[in-house]
């Protein structure tokens, strides 16, 4: 592959097969591993169309904003797994007398799943979702693209990925002052900023095969930024559905389980600041720009 247009097929093409293959177990709703599959798919064709963006001619029915309604849809379902996976991995360090306090915690969770996952299984009859597929399986059939579609990818990558690693850059999380930080605020904050930097992986692994080991180390550490903070953020949600649940803060009631949280918590505070100031290093930042501008795509 050495053109724009060549890349961005590949791109899309692989992340719809991606959605399709996992659409069956989806709908089996006998395996969550199917449900974060496919809700990855999505994402990535979300990231592809954005980036891509400047050579693709697509169908009205094919855009990154509807592609985000599907995906989100399907969020809402995985983050419940995620929820009780985190839970059931706690069990093991939690007393018996507490564990029983749990009961209506994971009552509530199927409760939620059951109403998600029937949210899931209509979408896949939904117009949202049909015509998005149909009219995404005709442009692969016969692609069309804008006037630069010969372009040869290394002339374009960096003016392709530079922009949005800028931008990852001056987002305003990085510069919150250290009396703001463990704010409602900054915590938002931080969840943007998780977003931004799942973006930008995506965005990067589009590349990744043949890029140079300094291209695969700043990968590295995006995904690195974006795993710390989906700590943060799980162990946030998680401390709020159980105070919604019990109607009183965990403490009371599990005391070990809210130590265990607490805990986690500090060490995923710790992370983040180690990582924080490692990407709001100058060398660090010119580094990466570097490995952008040098590693050509063969």
């Amino acid at each position: 592959m050495n053109t724009l247009s060549q890349w961005a097929y590949h791109a899309i093409s692989k992340h719809f097969n991606k959605i399709v293959k996992h659409e069956n177990g989806v709908l089996a709703n006998q395996d969550i591993e199917q449900v974060h599959q496919m809700r990855v798919g999505m994402r990535r064709l979300r990231s592809a169309i954005d980036c891509f963006g400047l050579v693709l001619q697509l169908p009205k029915k094919v855009s990154a904003a509807r592609v985000g309604k599907i995906s989100r849809i399907l969020g809402e379902l995985r983050d419940l797994d995620v929820m009780s996976e985190m839970i059931e991995s706690l069990v093991d360090q939690i007393p018996n007398q507490e564990i029983k306090h749990l009961d209506p915690v994971f009552k509530s969770l199927k409760q939620d799943r059951q109403y998600c996952y029937k949210k899931v299984k209509t979408l896949f009859s939904d117009n949202l979702y049909i015509q998005l597929k149909q009219e995404l399986k005709k442009w692969l059939d016969d692609p069309s693209y804008t006037q630069i579609d010969q372009v040869d990818i290394n002339f374009v990558l960096p003016d392709i990925l530079l922009p949005q690693i800028s931008n990852f850059f001056l987002y305003p999380t990085w510069y919150f002052p250290a009396s703001c930080q463990k704010s409602e605020q900054y915590e938002l904050s931080l969840h943007a900023l998780r977003k931004q930097a799942k973006k930008l992986r995506y965005n990067l692994e589009l590349f990744e095969q043949e890029a140079s080991q300094g291209y695969q180390y700043y990968l590295q550490e995006v995904t690195q930024v974006q795993t710390i903070l989906g700590d943060i953020q799980d162990n946030i949600v998680l401390r709020e559905f159980l105070k919604q649940t019990w109607q009183q803060d965990s403490k009371k009631t599990t005391p070990t389980l809210s130590d265990i949280l607490q805990k986690n918590n500090l060490q995923h505070w710790q992370a983040w600041q180690n990582q924080s100031a490692k990407f709001l290093s100058l060398d660090f930042k010119k580094s990466f720009y570097l490995a952008i501008l040098n590693s050509p795509t063969n």
